[in-house]
């Protein structure tokens, strides 16, 4: 009986699967290619550092975090209202991509489509990025 060596990236597989971040992250990211990839990926580094910086679980991230996040990208690093709007899109769409796939509860979001049209695609709406947009855009 022979013995096959394991593929080289197997442990990393394995490690994706175990980590719910990990494969949530994967699984948005999958969306997108070349340098909508690279720029999504890096507005969700910036959330997910921002996390990590104040010991906080993404996946269990509700809606008071992500207006700290907010006022964050606003008061301490100062971006333009355009780049918070890209950012804070970039990690709403994260979550849309967690409550579809059942990573994340997401208190602070919630689920909705179109009763006139029951095939419509199921968005997220988030109650403070509806004030948020408001006050940047009167």
């Amino acid at each position: 009986m022979m013995n096959f060596p394991a593929p080289a990236s197997a442990p990393s597989d394995r490690t994706a699967c175990a980590d719910p971040l990990r494969l949530a992250v994967a699984a948005y990211l999958a969306r997108f290619k070349g340098s909508s990839r690279k720029h999504t990926e890096s507005d969700l580094r910036c959330f997910l550092t921002w996390c990590a910086g104040h010991g906080l679980d993404p996946l269990a991230a509700r809606r008071p975090h992500l207006e700290l996040y907010i006022r964050w990208m606003q008061e301490i690093r100062r971006f333009k209202p355009s780049t918070v709007s890209r950012r804070f899109s970039v990690v709403a769409g994260f979550y849309r991509t967690c409550v579809i796939d059942g990573t994340s509860s997401c208190r602070g979001f919630t689920l909705g489509g179109s009763a006139a049209r029951p095939g419509f695609a199921v968005t997220i709406r988030l109650r403070m990025a509806q004030l948020y947009m408001a006050r940047i855009c009167p």
